[in-house]
């Protein structure tokens, strides 16, 4: 039984987009030294829009709904399929046909 597609769906993203602490460090090292005040403004907007960027990103991930069991429910349940069809295709390769062994 395979999930409906949306959880199918694969989300890809950079591990960048969650990396936050070079900015916070940039603004702060700006507000000590007593950088230019617009300055900070734009990185404080940057690192906003960028973080909620990152929010997004979390809210499309698929299965986020699922607590731990049914993560692993689900898991278990494509592996075996995942098993089956490795099965059938063996038994299939080992056929005749695809050997070249004519029986």
């Amino acid at each position: 039984m395979a999930v409906d597609g949306a959880e199918k769906a694969s989300v890809s993203f950079d591990k960048n987009e969650f990396t936050f602490l070079p900015q916070v460090h940039a603004i702060l090292q700006d507000i000590l030294k007593g950088g230019n005040s617009d300055d900070i403004g734009k990185a404080v907007v940057q690192l906003n829009g960028k973080i909620e960027q990152a929010r997004l990103i979390l809210q499309d991930l698929p299965g986020l709904h699922y607590d731990q069991q049914g993560q692993e429910a689900i898991l278990q349940r494509e592996l075996d399929i995942l098993h089956t069809k490795k099965n059938q295709l063996a038994t299939y390769t080992s056929l005749p046909a695809f050997t070249g062994n004519p029986k």
